[in-house]
């Protein structure tokens, strides 16, 4: 009877709150709690008194005479609140992600006001809702100044947080701060290792090397998306996310200009999923476009009219837009300017309608490249312009630059007497186009 005792004692202060990990144990005391159903229900309005104090030491050792006293059932109800509590808002936070992933960012919100009325001091409950808001800033291609800050002074309340300092590095890549991105990247992987958590490290350090592939340094990101890709692989469970860095180091190919890899290690990404799940569109949409970077453009074709379906299976219309036009831009080159142009009238609508200005910004830019390729190096100069225009909207000064550059070169094919009314035309465009989006 002592050594019981002893069991239910230690396994009182260690709790302090209830892990995901202690389940198996919190489950076979609720089945000795079940054969004891008269008294837990004789007992039961004494010991809602002492379930409210169950992170105190001093009630953990009352709890323990009153177990003495009262048997198993005392245990039973001292967490029985609170596991069903944290089991369900861990599953509508799980929900709540798949969502944010496909991009359905009002979806997920309503589950986290669902998981805030389930338990409003969770902590991963907040740390979730300011994720799925910078998600969509980034997707958008405008981050405030208020969600900037109110993420930072999150991290400061909560500086061991891993996914903060992660998600705080993708704010500051997008705002152009390519130094402070790196930099709160390589201090979620440093809090990662600290915490001694294979699963934490793995994703740090996939979202450093995705950051590192986004500012073209392939090489920097190689071995942490090869270490995110060792960890996830090797478990069961993390089969999707072995996926996603299989198809990092799939970019790093296809930005050094290695096709064959590239395809390589997409057929790999390919591997860890189930046929027709959303998560393989963008794999098909980066295996068509290394296909036409190689000059296949029929296997190029193939596999965007795949993402395109994917991406519109589950309602995502910035993917469904991006792989829309690049569809136009095969056309374009297979001499089909029609319908290439079709095409990008049709990614340019979907791309109005996604709110997200950085699906526009490609849409514009790349339905640019499509005239330039059809000869019309006027109405190429136009796009350029309202793509240029509706850069400096996103503050990013490295995309600024670019778009700068291109609306420059294009203008040097033009008499320099007609730029003015084509600046005026793409001016005016640009107004209609982006009316919808924030400065």
């Amino acid at each position: 009877m002592k050594d019981s005792i002893r069991k239910i004692y230690d396994l009182v202060v260690s709790w302090g709150g209830v892990e995901p990990q202690q389940t198996q144990q919190i489950m076979i005391v609720l089945e000795a709690a079940d054969r004891d159903t008269v008294a837990l229900a004789r007992h039961e309005t004494l010991l809602r008194k002492y379930a409210r104090a169950r992170n105190s030491l001093i009630w953990s050792i009352a709890g323990i005479a009153l177990t003495i006293l009262l048997g198993v059932p005392g245990i039973y109800f001292y967490y029985r609140d609170q596991i069903y509590r944290e089991r369900q808002v861990a599953t509508r936070l799980q929900d709540a992600e798949r969502l944010k992933d496909d991009g359905h960012f009002e979806g997920a919100r309503k589950l986290i006001e669902i998981s805030k009325s389930i338990d409003a001091s969770s902590i991963p409950v907040y740390l979730a809702e300011l994720e799925i808001d910078a998600t969509e800033a980034l997707s958008r291609g405008v981050i405030s100044d208020e969600l900037l800050a109110r993420a930072e002074l999150t991290a400061r309340e909560s500086p061991k947080s891993v996914g903060l300092q992660s998600n705080l590095g993708q704010l500051f890549f997008l705002k152009g701060q390519a130094q402070k991105a790196v930099q709160h990247m390589e201090q979620a992987v440093g809090l990662a290792q600290q915490m001694k958590s294979p699963e934490l490290l793995a994703e740090a350090s996939h979202n450093l090397g995705v950051l590192y592939i986004d500012l073209e340094r392939g090489e920097a990101a190689l071995p942490h998306i090869s270490k995110a890709a060792d960890i996830f692989c090797t478990k069961k469970e993390s089969q999707e996310k072995c996926s996603k860095s299989l198809y990092e180091l799939a970019r790093i190919r296809f930005k050094r200009g290695e096709y064959p890899d590239c395809l390589k290690y997409l057929d790999q990404a390919r591997s860890h999923l189930e046929p027709g799940q959303s998560s393989v569109a963008p794999i098909a949409l980066l295996t068509g476009e290394c296909y036409m970077a190689s000059d296949n453009l029929g296997a190029a074709e193939e596999a965007l009219e795949e993402a395109r379906a994917l991406f519109r299976s589950v309602a995502n219309v910035r993917g469904e837009s991006y792989s829309t036009i690049v569809l136009g831009q095969i056309n374009s080159r297979q001499g089909d300017c029609t319908y290439a142009r079709t095409l990008a009238e049709r990614s340019t609508e979907l791309a109005r309608t996604s709110g997200a200005l950085m699906t526009l910004i490609q849409a514009v830019g790349i339905n640019s490249e499509i005239e330039q390729f059809c000869k019309n190096v006027r109405e190429a100069y136009i796009l350029a312009t309202v793509a240029k225009i509706a850069v400096e909207k996103t503050g990013n000064a490295a995309l600024i630059d670019y778009a700068r550059g291109r609306a420059q070169e294009l203008a040097s094919s033009i008499p320099k007497s007609d730029i003015t009314a084509l600046d005026r035309d793409a001016y005016l465009r640009s107004l209609e186009l982006t009316s919808a989006f924030p400065e």
